[in-house]
Order: structure tokens, then sequence, then C-alpha cells
């Protein structure tokens, strides 16, 4: 067989062979199992496209909006310190009010921080040492003089009853009180009741007030 023979034979059954493979693809009755009619089954009849279009998309969580924002810590801060300023109004009303006589101003003081309610936040647990730290800056010939009571803690601030053998004790402890400095304090200020006769004798007692801490700093008014 010639060459071009050879040729012509094998283009006429490459011809035979793409027919047939395209008859198979395509037969009449539409029942092809090529891999798009396959896909298009699965897809529910619809083209591809169409199935892809109806996919439904990933759902993602919403950002929260900014009234749904959690409050900054600025925002924190600042809620404290109206409460804790809020808190200590009442207790500065009474220092400030005029009283019939030293023991109802003093009487006044202490119920006003008794009235708003137990407290055993974390800055409570400071009263004790605070307390002590007051009674260790005493002059120093008024050491073993000076008896503290129970503190005891309230939301606007802790309370302890000092008692003192003599009035005089009393003048030179309260005068000291109220030079008193103490460097980066951890409370919202300090306060002492008026002297009060103590029951039999001549001791008297007055009442040490630490107040509440003010974030950002105390205002000043205890004075």
């Amino acid at each position: 067989m010639s060459r071009s023979k050879w040729m012509l034979a094998a283009v006429v059954g490459l011809v035979g062979v793409v027919g047939l493979l395209l008859t198979w693809r395509v037969r009449p009755g539409g029942d092809a199992e090529t891999s798009e009619g396959a896909a298009d089954e699965r897809s529910g009849g619809q083209p591809r496209g169409a199935a892809a279009a109806t996919r439904p998309l990933p759902r993602f969580a919403a950002r929260p909006t900014a009234d749904q924002e959690p409050p900054a810590q600025e925002a924190l801060v600042g809620s404290e310190r109206e409460k804790a300023l809020e808190l200590r109004k009442p207790v500065i009303t009474a220092i400030r009010a005029a009283h019939q006589d030293p023991a109802a101003k003093a009487a006044a003081m202490v119920k006003a921080i008794e009235t708003t309610g137990p407290s055993v936040e974390t800055w409570t647990s400071e009263a004790g040492q605070v307390f002590r730290k007051w009674t260790d800056a005493m002059p120093p010939d008024l050491t073993g003089k000076l008896r503290l009571g129970e503190p005891k803690c309230f939301n606007a601030g802790c309370l302890v009853e000092v008692r003192f053998p003599d009035l005089a004790t009393e003048r030179v402890a309260s005068a000291a009180m109220r030079s008193m400095v103490e460097p980066a304090q951890a409370h919202g200020g300090r306060v002492q009741t008026p002297p009060r006769a103590a029951a039999g004798g001549e001791a008297v007692t007055t009442t040490w007030i630490m107040l509440r801490p003010v974030p950002g700093g105390t205002p000043g008014d205890e004075g």
C-alpha cells in the first residue's frame, strides 16, 4: 500500500471514531450519561449555573452595632465614679448640716453611712489596714491610748469606733487626723465624727470613717 493510501485510510478511520463518539454523547431521547447530564441530574435537572445561583450563601455573624458594643473602659470608670459620688452625698450633707449638738451630728454621720447597706466589695478589704495606718500616724505620746473597735463596711464607706481615755487625748488625735498626709490613698476620704461621752467615766469615743473610693480622684468635699 502506498503512503498516500495509508494516510487516507487513517483519516477515514479517525473520522469514523469521532462520529461514533458524538453519536454516543448525544443519543436520541436525551438519555446520554455524560458528566454534564449527571451533574444536571444531581442538581435537580437544573443547569449547573442555575444550581450554583440557588445554592444558599454562607452565613456570617453580624457585627454589633454601636449601641450593642460593650461599654468602653472610660464609660465603666465614669459609671463607678458617679455611683461613688452619689453614695457619699448623704454623708457630706450630714457633715455640713446644722445639728442640735455634737452627739447628734455624730449620729447623723454614722446613720448616713449605715443606711447605704452593708458591702463586701474588694475595696472594703483594705479598711482594717487603713485604720491601723491612721493609728500608727498618731503622735508618739498617744501610743497605747487608743482602742479601736471592729471595722464595719457599707456601700458608702467603712466605720470603726475609737475610744479615748479622755477628751484631751481625743483632741490631740483629732488634730493629727486632720493634718495626716496619705500618699496614693486607696480610699475616697478620711472623716471623723465629733467626740461623744462614753458610758461610765471620762472616756470619750469618736468614729473614724473611710469613704468609698472615687475613680478619677476625690472631689475634696469631705472637709
